[in-house]
């Protein structure tokens, strides 16, 4: 996976919003990720194979993401917020 800024769509369920985002992540050699999302949130996770999955702590609350990395340098996930929302979220390495 590619270390740096990362830009995609959040999509909340119900079609709600649907809003631009951008990520800067790290991953390690050992499959760990860390970095900041939107609202410069923390974001933690692991990376396993092809499958992706980090939190977020927001000011708000937290988000769960889970997805899969694909080889052409795109991430596809779902994710759960804390307050109850959820949806889709669609990234691509800048």
């Amino acid at each position: 996976m590619k270390s740096g800024k990362w830009a995609g769509t959040v999509d909340e369920t119900g079609g709600s919003s649907k809003r631009r985002a951008e990520y800067e992540f790290q991953f390690d050699a050992k499959g760990g990720m860390s970095g900041f999302g939107p609202e410069r949130s923390a974001v933690v996770g692991v990376v396993s194979a092809f499958h992706v999955r980090w939190s977020e702590q927001h000011t708000w609350g937290t988000m769960e993401v889970k997805g899969t990395a694909k080889s052409d340098g795109q991430i596809i996930a779902t994710f759960k917020a804390s307050d109850g929302g959820g949806g889709k979220l669609e990234l691509k390495a800048r």
